[in-house]
C-alpha cells in the first residue's frame, strides 16, 4: 500500500467527535471509537514495530491469552517483527521457538542472540542441545546482521567459534562475551570469519581474543575487553596497519605487541580508550590521529605521567584533541610541574577529567597555571574524588585570564563537603553533580557486573506458545 493510500484510509476511520452541539452549549457528542476490523494491517504493524524498539535485545513476543486475534495475526505476518532470533540453551523450547522466528521474518536480515549455559555437570541431553543449537545457529550465517554471542565455558564457546563459517557476507555487527570466573583459564578459541565480513562495523570482544581475527578494513568501532584475573593479551601491531574506518578505540587489559613497530596514523580515529593497558605513553608516540578528540588513560603510573609531561607539544598529531580524561594508579606526589607538562604536551583540551580519588598538586597546578596553558579549557570534572582544593582560586585565576571554566562537575562527596563554599563557587561557573566519566561512556561501554546487577542478556526468553 502506497504512502498516500495509507493516509487516505486514516483520514476515513472513525474518530471520535469532541465538538459541542451549539444548540444545547454544554453537551457534546461522542462518536463509538473505530472498531480494531477497520484500521489497516500496515498501521496495526507500525505499532507492534514502535513497541519492538523498546527492547533492545529481547525478541518481539506475542501471547495467546493477551491479544486480540486481528492484531495477532497482522503481526505473524509482518516479517520485520520476527527478525531478532534468541538462542538460549537453558530456556525450554528455545530452539523451536528460534525456528518459528527465522520462518516469520521470511529473508529479512537477521539479529541473532545466542546465550550458551551450560552447567559444569552437563549432560548427554543438555549438550545435544547445544550442539543442535549451534548447528541452527550456524546455518544462517548468510542472514547475520548482528549476532551476539554469551557463554560461561571457555570450552563451550571455543566449540561454537570453531563451528563458525568462514564467512559473514552481511555482518555488520559481532559480539562474543565469555564470562571467565576466577578458577578458569581461557582457551584460546581458532580463527573467526578468515574468509571475511566484508559488511562488519562493530566488533567487542569480552574476555576473549581468537588467535585470528577477521578482516579490519571496515571496523569503525573495536572494543577488547579482558578480565583483569587473567594475563592480559597481545595484539600484534600489524592489527593498526588494517583500519580504515576505526572511529573508536576500546582497550582493556591488552598489550600491544610494538617489536620493530613503525609509527602509524589512524586517520578515522575519533575516541580512544586505554584502561589498564601497559605501557600507555609508548602506544601513544607510535600513533597520531587528525580526527581524535577524545583520549581516556587509566591507570597511568606516575612514571608514565612524568615520561608523557617531557615530550613535545601533540598538537600536529592530535590537532582536535578537545577531551582528556586520566587517572593514576598509585598514591603519591607528583611535582606541579608535571602536570603543567601535561597541559603543554595536550594544549588544546577543553574538557578535563582527573578519575580516582588522589590527584597531588594537581588543583595547584591548574591553579598556578597562567592561560598560555589549556586556554580552551571550559569543563572540569572530578567524577571519583573525596575532596578537591583551590577551587575558587582556579575560577578566579581563569576568570582573571580571560578564559574562565564554564562548567564544574564535581562528585556527590566532594558536593557533600562544599557546604556553603558550594555557593560561592555556583556565583561563578555552573557546577552540576557528576559521579561518572562522559569521556569515557562514548568508547569504553563494556564492564563487568557485580554480582548485584542484571545484565539484560540474562532475561530468559518467556516459553509460552509463540503459535
Amino acid at each position: 500500500m502506497s504512502q498516500l493510500a495509507l493516509e487516505q484510509d486514516l483520514s476515513r476511520l472513525d474518530r471520535p467527535d469532541f465538538s459541542i452541539d451549539s444548540s444545547r452549549h454544554s453537551q457534546a457528542h461522542f462518536r463509538p471509537p473505530a472498531s480494531i476490523t477497520s484500521i489497516p494491517t500496515e498501521v496495526l504493524c507500525m505499532i507492534f514495530e514502535a513497541g519492538k524498539m523498546i527492547s533492545v535485545e529481547d525478541p518481539f513476543e506475542i501471547l495467546v491469552s493477551q491479544i486480540e486475534n486481528r492484531w495477532r495475526a497482522a503481526a505473524v505476518h509482518h516479517a520485520r517483527l520476527w527478525t531478532r532470533v534468541v538462542f538460549d540453551t537453558s530456556a525450554r523450547h528455545a530452539e523451536e521457538m528460534a525456528d518459528h522466528y527465522i520462518h516469520r521474518s521470511g529473508a529479512l536480515p537477521l539479529d541473532v542472540i545466542y546465550r550458551i549455559k551450560l552447567a559444569a555437570d552437563v549432560d548427554l541431553r543438555d549438550l545435544n542441545i547445544f550442539f543442535s543449537m549451534s548447528k541452527l545457529v550456524c546455518s544462517r550465517v548468510e542472514r547475520w546482521n548482528r549476532l551476539w554471542v554469551t557463554a560461561e565455558s571457555p570450552s563451550a564457546l571455543a566449540f561454537f567459534l570453531a563451528e563458525l563459517p568462514d564467512k559473514a557476507p552481511i555482518l555488520r555487527s559481532l559480539e562474543i562475551s565469555l564470562n571467565l570466573q576466577p578458577w578458569m583459564s581461557p582457551d584460546l578459541p581458532p580463527k573467526i570469519f578468515i574468509g571475511g565480513a566484508p559488511s562488519l562495523a562493530s566488533l567487542l570482544l569480552k574476555g576473549v581474543i581468537p588467535s585470528g581475527l577477521p578482516p579490519l578494513a571496515t571496523v569503525s568501532n573495536l572494543r577488547i575487553h579482558t578480565p583483569f584475573n587473567t594475563t592480559s593479551v597481545i595484539l600484534p601491531w600489524g592489527v593498526f596497519d588494517e583500519f580504515r574506518s576505526l572511529s573508536h578505540l576500546a582497550l582493556s587489559n591488552v598489550d600491544i605487541e610494538r617489536e620493530s613497530a613503525s609509527n602509524v596514523e589512524i586517520s578515522t580515529l575519533q575516541t580512544l580508550s586505554l584502561y589498564y593497558v601497559p605501557n600507555c605513553p609508548g602506544m601513544l608516540e607510535m600513533i597520531s590521529a587528525p580526527l581524535l578528540h577524545t583520549l581516556y588513560m587509566d591507570p597511568i603510573h606516575r612514571d608514565e605521567l612524568h615520561e608523557i609531561a617531557t615530550w613535545p607539544s601533540t598538537a600536529s598529531r592530535f590537532p582536535i584533541l578537545s577531551s582528556l580524561s586520566v587517572g593514576l594508579l598509585e598514591i603519591g606526589q607528583v611535582p606541579t610541574i608535571v602536570w603543567q607538562g601535561l597541559m603543554r604536551v595536550f594544549p588544546k583540551v577543553m574538557h578535563f577529567t582527573i578519575l580516582r580519588t588522589q590527584f597531588d598538586n594537581l588543583a595547584q597546578a591548574l591553579w598556578e597555571a597562567s592561560a598560555s596553558l589549556w586556554p580552551n579549557l571550559k569543563i572540569l570534572s572530578f567524577p571519583e574524588a573525596n575532596h578537591v582544593e583551590f577551587l575558587e582560586k582556579i575560577l578566579s585565576r581563569r576568570r582573571e585570564e580571560g578564559c574562565p571554566i564554564e562548567k564544574l562537575q564535581l562528585s556527590t562527596h566532594v558536593m557533600a563537603k562544599l557546604g556553603e563554599a558550594l555557593l560561592q563557587l555556583q556565583d561563578q561557573t555552573d557546577v552540576e553533580e557528576s559521579n561518572v566519566c562522559e569521556a569515557m561512556a562514548q568508547s569504553w561501554t563494556g564492564r563487568w557486573l557485580s554480582d548485584e546487577e542484571v545484565d539484560q542478556d540474562e532475561v530468559d526468553i518467556d516459553d509460552s506458545d509463540t503459535e
